[in-house]
């Protein structure tokens, strides 16, 4: 290369957006700030896309990773949440480590495939005290 040569690069990143349900079955999905335990999170699949294909021990909810299991790994299980007969995945974060306060209304999953393509959703929560 001389002075005179431009070089200009472009990347793109795939982001995949995927459909959550907080708390599965409930709504408001209400989270108390001062609960201990875990929150489930469903991650559903679609005709396009298959939640099996998530790298798991890279998910996490609003900052906390997957909730593991002492002598059993992950918290997490592949179930047909929404009854469409296509297995969604359900994760556990323990609450403790979800980076939440008063007044949020969304809470956000992010990560990537098991190919590398991130991914993420969003659900509304309720936090109070």
């Amino acid at each position: 290369m001389n002075a005179d040569t431009v070089v200009i690069a472009t990347f793109t990143t795939r982001v995949i957006t995927v459909q959550i349900d907080i708390k599965p079955g409930s709504f408001p999905n209400a989270i108390k700030l001062q609960d201990t335990g875990n929150i489930p999170v469903a991650i559903f699949s679609t005709a396009a896309f298959d939640a099996r294909t998530i790298d798991i021990a890279g998910l996490e909810l609003n900052g906390a990773g997957v909730r593991i299991v002492k002598g059993k790994g992950y918290q997490a299980s592949y179930e047909d949440i929404n009854g469409d007969g296509i297995l969604d995945l359900l994760v556990h974060f323990d609450r403790g480590d979800v980076q939440l306060i008063l007044g949020d209304s969304t809470a956000t999953v992010t990560g990537k495939t098991i190919d590398g393509v991130i991914i993420q959703g969003t659900d509304s929560v309720k936090v109070i005290e």
